[in-house]
């Protein structure tokens, strides 16, 4: 929910307080307004890194995607952002509690009191350093709009892999948004040529898939 915007950031609402729950208790899940990227140490323990890694400001953002999109054997992310209502517009809030009290009835229209949020979709490059680069405009992966959702799948059944996003009252961008220039397509493809082999089991069901040679 953090933006990376400043100016934005001083409209938001801090909605999350202290966690009261000690380190280590099973109810012990602290919520935040901003992204957490958590590095596995290799002890069993974890380092939360997003303020480090650049990852902590993406405003509303939804479905995150973990993809190698350049090649460089690093996974790149892909995130989809956006809201119908900016429910953290600190003007709004002012507004809504003037107007209050609300009844029970009443209560659902106070949503139409807020605006849009409409936000680019964002790209990072993974740098190989624990840190990430912001390269949607490079890569082309940032109009705007409510995108809730994305998946990766072979639409064309050329053998790499597709992106679809889902977006809110709006066609989706580029139709079914086939990349075929740098990034998402050519990349796919070529990290599917390194794998090789695939073999899927399912009790007595096995599935077997192997790459083909291409010019």
């Amino acid at each position: 929910m953090f933006s990376p915007n400043h100016s934005r950031r001083t409209t938001q609402t801090v909605t999350f307080g202290l966690t009261q729950w000690p380190v280590g208790h099973p109810a012990e899940r602290p919520q935040v307004t901003r992204n957490t990227l958590f590095l596995n140490r290799g002890d069993s323990t974890f380092g939360e890194i997003a303020q480090l890694s650049g990852l902590a400001a993406t405003d509303w953002s939804w479905c995150p995607i973990f993809l190698d999109v350049d090649l460089d054997g690093y996974e790149d992310l892909l995130v989809a952002t956006g809201n119908m209502f900016d429910t953290q517009d600190q003007d709004s809030e002012a507004q809504i509690r003037v107007r209050g009290p609300w009844s029970r009835e009443q209560t659902p229209f106070k949503l139409w009191m807020y605006p849009p949020l409409s936000l680019p979709k964002l790209a990072f490059r993974n740098r190989g350093d624990l840190t990430f680069q912001n390269v949607s405009r490079e890569w082309g992966f940032n109009s705007t709009g409510v995108a809730q959702g994305m998946c990766l799948a072979d639409l064309d059944n050329d053998g790499d892999l597709d992106v679809v996003i889902n977006q809110l009252n709006a066609p989706p961008p580029s139709s079914a948004t086939r990349r075929t220039e740098h990034a998402l397509r050519s990349a796919l493809k070529e990290r599917a040529a390194i794998l090789g082999a695939l073999e899927l089991k399912s009790g007595s069901i096995t599935a077997r898939c192997r790459n083909r040679a291409r010019k």
